[in-house]
């Protein structure tokens, strides 16, 4: 299954949001990907995505799965809820 077919199948049952450290050189391709609708944050350091996260989990209640490389984002991995 290619990628575009999995996040279809994803976009079905879950909101999807893309929080990236790097530029927005890709943002029409991940548009595309995930749709307009989806939220699309570049520039992001690992607290402004910690943030986001705490934020979907305890001011919306929402359940939140992580998806990524992550690798400048594990020291505080730990610290989201």
């Amino acid at each position: 299954m290619g990628i575009s077919k999995l996040l279809s199948k994803l976009k079905d049952q879950f909101s999807l949001s893309l929080l990236s450290g790097d530029n927005n050189g890709e943002e029409e391709n991940v548009e595309a990907l995930i749709g307009k609708d989806s939220d699309i944050l570049f520039h992001q350091s690992p607290q402004q995505k910690m943030d986001y996260i705490v934020d979907l989990q305890k001011n919306q209640h929402l359940n939140v799965m992580m998806i990524g490389d992550g690798l400048n984002d594990a020291e505080d991995s730990n610290k989201v809820m």
